[in-house]
């Protein structure tokens, strides 16, 4: 959270040693974070200069790129660091620039290709539902939507999905379309607790309007 005193400091150190991997390194990723991505880009390639065999790198640069809507240079950083040595955040990263360009079939693969480098990988699994979902495959997103729960519980955007997907996957038990809405409200009730003490159920006249959230698709 401090990027921008980081950034300072990581630029004082270059001075003197101009040429240091590791402060390179932390420069790329504090200027990342600051959004600064033409500057990111830059030390990006300082590094690849120094260490062109190096997979990280490639991914880092593809991440700067990709940030700037360079898409097909990010691709092809990608598909290097992949060359070089992939692994299950390599395909993740790949899997999301494809679902952002909406190539959802790569995509899944990719994603797919995470998942058996480490299967432990939630990120991986919610990529593979995500995928399947936009294109109205829900059978192929349920059970990838359930292994991310599993290995990562109480994680909004998972149960988000998993649970507006049961809203439209036919021949679901409504128990189980109910118990997954219920878990996704306990989320959103924990980080956005009520203000005014809940109102309960009354038909008398002049009652409260009580309003409740019914489903992710209405978040």
């Amino acid at each position: 959270g401090r990027a921008r005193e980081a950034k300072a400091l990581l630029l004082g150190v270059l001075q003197r040693v101009p040429r240091d991997i590791t402060t390179l390194k932390l420069l790329a990723l504090a200027l990342s974070q600051l959004g600064e991505m033409t500057q990111a880009e830059h030390y990006a390639r300082r590094l690849l200069e120094m260490d062109p065999g190096n997979a990280r790198l490639w991914q880092l640069l593809a991440n700067t790129l990709w940030a700037q809507k360079r898409d097909a240079e990010g691709r092809a950083a990608l598909d290097k660091a992949l060359e070089l040595g992939g692994n299950a955040r390599l395909y993740i990263d790949l899997g999301w620039m494809l679902f952002h360009q909406a190539d959802y079939a790569t995509a899944a693969r990719a994603a797919a290709g995470a998942a058996a480098l480490d299967p432990r990988e939630p990120d991986a699994h919610y990529l593979v539902g995500a995928a399947h979902q936009a294109v109205g495959r829900g059978e192929q997103a349920r059970p990838a939507f359930a292994e991310a729960d599993r290995l990562r519980p109480h994680h909004q955007a998972t149960l988000h999905a998993a649970a507006a997907l049961l809203n439209y996957v036919p021949n679901v038990d409504p128990q189980e379309t109910l118990a997954a809405h219920a878990r996704f409200a306990r989320v959103l009730e924990a980080q956005f607790p009520a203000a005014d003490p809940v109102w309960p159920a009354d038909r008398a006249a002049g009652r409260p309007l009580r309003v409740g959230l019914l489903s992710p698709d209405l978040w």
